[in-house]
């Protein structure tokens, strides 16, 4: 059961981050062409290496081509080499690192929204108290609100830039994959 939903959880993400629609991505199956191959550098080396395969494909590009292949269980004796909890987290660590350099506006976006609904939740007390007595009486509270939506608006500042230094990049290395196969 935690595995099934681990797998969701991260075909959910990659999905939502990547706007794919891709309906399992940690099957251990690939079939690759050479050029794909020589394009995608892999730096995961553990059980989270399908996941990294999967995302830079995705970000290069590629096609991705599903096919439906009969599950059988697991040979009564054998036992699974996948260590729920340990591999779980290594697999969305990947998937965090890869969405902070790939997609660094929807991986610092999202940080900072999460701030600044914790700042307008927070703040919006502090407000009413103001209105109600013309006073700040939760000045810890304001300053907290303060603290978040200044860190929420930060945060979305460093995803705006890191993402405009992303796409050049991703420009720089289409003229560049050009450039190596005309040649």
């Amino acid at each position: 059961p935690l595995h099934v939903f681990g797998n969701n959880l991260v075909r959910r993400l990659v999905n939502w981050i990547f706007k794919s629609n891709l309906s399992d991505i940690m099957s251990g199956y690939r079939v690759f062409s050479r050029e794909l191959v020589q394009s995608i550098p892999i730096l995961s080396s553990g059980f989270e290496v399908e996941t990294e395969m999967t995302i830079r494909i995705l970000d290069y590009g590629f096609r991705i081509k599903e096919v439906p292949l009969p599950y059988r269980e697991r040979p009564e004796g054998s036992v699974s080499k996948l260590r729920t909890f340990h591999d779980g987290f290594r697999v969305l660590a990947e998937i965090a690192r890869i969405a902070k350099a790939y997609k660094p506006f929807t991986f610092f976006g999202g940080i900072g929204l999460a701030f600044i609904l914790a700042g307008g939740i927070s703040g919006i007390w502090v407000i009413l108290d103001y209105l109600e007595d013309e006073y700040v009486n939760k000045v810890p509270t304001a300053i907290l609100a303060t603290g978040f939506m200044l860190l929420g608006f930060g945060s979305m500042g460093i995803g705006i830039l890191l993402n405009t230094i992303s796409y050049r990049f991703r420009e720089n290395m289409r003229q560049l994959h050009k450039i190596i196969r005309s040649r």
